[in-house]
């Protein structure tokens, strides 16, 4: 089960956007973090709220995003992971940023872990 917030600045943002016929800021980065999750409990989420920081990251990255092919409302974000990057965390959150660093998304889940060995690669979808 994952769990997925909007931040109250990406909101003012594509309103912003809405309201000025001009594109919101782009996601750039994608970050990876330990914490989202109950206490001792690494494998149960809570939901962040909308002006939550990452709890504990430990990792930002650049990401791409493209359309989705069977749904043109989806913008997918994808962050490839070098092997090694996150090598002894279970990370348990991830957000997307702007280029300036700005959180426009955060996401909570069960502890993943990445293999040392190989690139990874790890994916958010933002719904319109």
């Amino acid at each position: 089960m994952s769990l997925i917030v909007t931040t109250r600045q990406r909101g003012i943002d594509l309103a912003n956007a809405c309201l000025n016929s001009t594109a919101p800021p782009a996601i750039t980065q994608m970050s990876f973090g330990t914490g989202g999750h109950e206490s001792g409990d690494i494998t149960t989420p809570k939901q962040p709220g909308r002006t939550d920081p990452m709890e504990n990251q430990v990792a930002i990255l650049p990401c791409t995003v493209q359309l989705d092919p069977q749904d043109p409302t989806i913008l997918v974000y994808t962050c490839v992971v070098p092997k090694g990057t996150l090598d002894g965390y279970s990370i348990t959150e991830a957000g997307l940023h702007y280029a300036d660093g700005t959180l426009a998304y955060r996401m909570t889940f069960g502890a993943i872990t990445f293999d040392p060995d190989v690139d990874g690669t790890f994916k958010i979808k933002e719904r319109f």
